[in-house]
């Protein structure tokens, strides 16, 4: 079964999000770091941006280096 991780690196946090397609990952990252930005009460998204959010697909019961199957 194949998924896939999104990743958000922000200067203290590592953030992720996993999904059965590219955009739900998406999607659910984006709905991460708004809850975080709430949950922080830090202005209005501005530390981050869509387009700095890595997603890759990997493949359930495979082993990974450096994104890329071993």
């Amino acid at each position: 079964m194949k998924i896939y991780r999104a990743f958000y690196e922000s200067r203290r946090f590592s953030f992720e999000a996993y999904g059965t397609t590219r955009d739900k990952a998406k999607r659910l990252m984006i709905n991460g770091l708004k809850t975080h930005t709430k949950y922080y009460q830090l202005p209005d998204n501005d530390w981050w941006n869509e387009e700095d959010i890595g997603i890759y697909e990997v493949e359930l019961g495979k082993a990974y280096c450096d994104y890329s199957e071993l």
